[in-house]
């Protein structure tokens, strides 16, 4: 699909962070920020997948952190603001999904998939919202999910 075939939104001025951004829906949507104008801090835990992106559009800037890591999106959004003046949107894809049966999911299983798809969340909606109040300009937040929120797959309990 090209990039004319989107509608023509714009977003020069504006800068944007994107969790997960190292492959699929994240990296999707840090292009399309990129190609509409916006400056795009790309977060993954990935600093290959991320740099790879980054040299695809000068516009998208690498950035590597563990979004359910206490601090680590603190310090990336502080570093996306003292970089770019500003904070406009934020896009939270981050996420994981670990397959084992249910009987067989272990704690470090259920604490990485809970660290990384709400405490994450938080986290980086948190460090965000922050910034755009104090910045008194508003912004956005949006929240990427999957469809394991709502229908349940076999092994997938985690």
């Amino acid at each position: 699909m090209s990039a004319d075939t989107y509608p023509t939104w714009r977003f020069e001025g504006r800068v944007v962070v994107v969790t997960g951004a190292g492959s699929g829906i994240g990296a999707a949507c840090a292009r399309r920020f990129a190609e509409a104008g916006a400056t795009v801090g790309a977060v993954d835990l990935d600093r290959a997948a991320v740099d790879a992106l980054a040299r695809e559009d000068a516009r998208i800037h690498p950035y590597t952190a563990n979004v359910g890591e206490p601090g680590a999106m603190d310090a990336v959004i502080a570093s996306v603001v003292e970089q770019f003046g500003q904070l406009d949107i934020l896009v939270n894809n981050a996420g994981i999904f670990r397959t084992a049966p249910f009987v067989e999911t272990t704690d470090e299983t259920w604490a990485e998939s809970i660290a990384t798809n709400l405490t994450g969340v938080f986290y980086a909606s948190r460090a965000a919202a922050r910034v755009m109040l104090a910045r008194g300009q508003g912004g956005r937040i949006v929240n990427v999910s999957s469809q394991h929120a709502a229908v349940s797959e076999p092994n997938g309990s985690a």
